[in-house]
């Protein structure tokens, strides 16, 4: 399939762009840098158009031909509120187009984020009221995006992402990951306590696992579906500061404190990827690639 994508030079974006093009995908790239991420470069099968999120005759002019758009960029570096208006408008710009292009399907990346507060039972069919303004853009996306899915043909699907992990495709890419595994890891290094709630942690998703899920939603027939997309395991703050120190072979304690609340830790069920694409996800071995990762990139 000829596939369209935005984001695609990011730490996930690459990983998307590169398990379609080794599954012999066509991939046009949306990139302000087309040179950003050499091993995209070089793929034959991936080609750049060099522009932005606010390139919207751009994108308009590029979608028809291609089969599929696989909308995963987002304005991180805007202020809450101008996030929200031009995400929000550059999403809808791009769903427009993607149905009057007669594209056969839109795959949107929103976040688990729509959930927060995160609960003990969370899934897919469960009620969102986001609780911040990031969460409330990704809601936004989806609400307009099911509204488009009334006006076209247009086959369009939904994937949430959790907070992902793994070694970036290569050193020009920074890895989004949660700020608390670069905090524990300056921490080890300089020999400080590390402090953790007891039983506090995330179900989390190897950068390269959440590619997977992608290219199972693109050769699918699914519509109208969303997809939850994390590990199955739950990891706690705690193991992952011991570790840490482990790994960096550190004189560290890791301090835990007792929790004062009787709010359970989160839990989102992903078996709905199971179900549909026989996708079940761990994140121990990523974790610990990750921190060594880190480690040896913060040298």
């Amino acid at each position: 399939m000829r596939v369209f994508l935005t984001g695609g030079t990011g730490y996930i974006g690459s990983y998307i762009a590169l398990e379609l093009a080794d599954a012999g995908h066509q991939v046009t790239i949306l990139a302000r840098n087309p040179d950003k991420v050499q091993a995209l470069a070089r793929r034959p099968e991936i080609s750049f158009i060099q522009g932005s999120l606010d390139d919207l005759d751009l994108i308009r002019s590029s979608l028809p031909g291609h089969e599929v758009c696989i909308h995963n960029a987002i304005y991180w570096e805007e202020e809450p509120t101008e996030l929200e208006l031009k995400d929000t408008r550059a999403s809808n710009a791009i769903f427009e187009a993607a149905g009057e292009a007669g594209l056969q399907q839109v795959i949107y990346a929103s976040s688990v984020g729509v959930h927060r507060p995160f609960t003990s039972d969370m899934n897919e069919e469960a009620r969102i009221q986001p609780a911040d303004f990031y969460g409330a853009t990704k809601a936004c996306g989806e609400m307009f995006l099911a509204a488009f899915s009334h006006q076209y043909t247009t086959r369009f699907n939904i994937i949430r992402p959790g907070p992902t992990i793994g070694v970036p495709v290569e050193r020009s890419i920074k890895a989004n990951s949660h700020s608390r595994f670069r905090e524990m890891v300056l921490a080890a290094r300089s020999g400080e306590d590390i402090k953790v709630l007891k039983g506090d942690g995330r179900q989390f998703v190897k950068a390269g696992d959440l590619a997977r899920l992608y290219r199972a939603v693109l050769e699918s027939d699914k519509n109208g579906e969303t997809y939850l997309c994390l590990a199955a395991d739950f990891t706690t703050w705690e193991a992952i500061a011991n570790v840490t120190v482990g790994a960096l072979n550190s004189k560290s304690r890791v301090i835990v404190e007792p929790f004062h609340g009787h709010q359970p830790p989160p839990s989102f069920d992903v078996s709905k990827i199971d179900r549909h694409f026989g996708l079940v996800f761990e994140a121990g071995s990523a974790i610990e690639e990750h921190i060594d990762d880190l480690s040896r990139s913060m040298s």
